[in-house]
């Protein structure tokens, strides 16, 4: 196994164990369908800008896996038309949906970083 194949594993198998660090968001796909995975939810994320250079402020940053196996990829990711469904407030039980605003860091060798409002 070589670093590559070491990282991905780490991301998954560490960053993304739901006993540790992650919890279970449902991302829905604007084409329809959806997938429910393993995310590092951000509930204070910082402000970014969108391509007009307005000041968008994100309920959430969340840190998901870029795999072909969930089916969540950099290049199937629709920024304004995919949605999540996370909860929003620790320990509660309702889940709030959001919208995908802008992919935040691509990390080819296991993670995705996205932004929702």
């Amino acid at each position: 196994m070589g670093l590559k194949d070491s990282i991905r594993k780490d991301v998954t198998n560490i960053f993304l164990n739901e006993n540790d660090f992650a919890e279970r968001i449902v991302y829905f796909f604007r084409s329809g369908g959806s997938e429910s995975v393993s995310a590092i939810v951000e509930r204070s994320p910082s402000a970014i800008y969108d391509p007009a250079g307005n000041v968008v402020l994100p309920v959430f940053q969340l840190t998901i896996s870029n795999s072909c196996q969930s089916g969540i990829t950099t290049e199937t990711i629709d920024t304004g038309g995919d949605e999540v469904e996370v909860i929003a407030q620790l320990g509660s039980p309702i889940p709030r949906r959001c919208t995908v605003v802008a992919i935040q860091e691509r990390d080819f060798e296991g993670a995705i970083t996205i932004s929702v409002v």
